[in-house]
């Protein structure tokens, strides 16, 4: 019986873990798109400090869901309220980056999150030091 064995570096090269996309980059970009709208509507924007995140996604994917977590962010909050993103990243054993906006909504104050993963659903299989993307 012969044994298969895997070149991992070869197989890890390969997958689309090997794109990583800055988390900041893409946010900052997501609001000046969307800047006109959210003037338009009286929104005052309001970004917490953080670091550039790198996470293992490619750039247009999570651009789309940055945008779209944006969007319906805008379409709760009340016009003229103000709208506070954060983005949490550096707590110990999370999986996943987090970005979260605070704003009025009709009902009082909200939050929403988007949870964006740090690992490679391919990688998965590998166990943890494996698909943990370093930042």
């Amino acid at each position: 019986m012969a044994s298969s064995k895997v070149d991992m570096t070869k197989l890890l090269s390969e997958d689309e873990g090997s794109t990583r996309t800055c988390l900041h980059c893409v946010v900052q970009r997501v609001l000046r798109r969307e800047a006109d709208a959210l003037a338009a509507q009286g929104l005052q924007v309001t970004l917490s400090h953080f670091e550039p995140v790198w996470l293992p996604e490619r750039g247009g994917r999570l651009y789309r869901r940055v945008r779209h977590f944006i969007r319906d962010v805008q379409h709760a909050a009340v016009p003229g309220s103000p709208m506070k993103i954060t983005v949490l990243h550096d707590l110990a054993g999370k999986s996943h980056v987090e970005v979260s906006a605070s704003f009025r909504a009709a009902n009082g104050w909200q939050v929403l999150s988007c949870n964006l993963p740090r690992y490679v659903l391919s990688r998965l299989w590998l166990g943890f030091e494996g698909h943990v993307a370093a930042d």
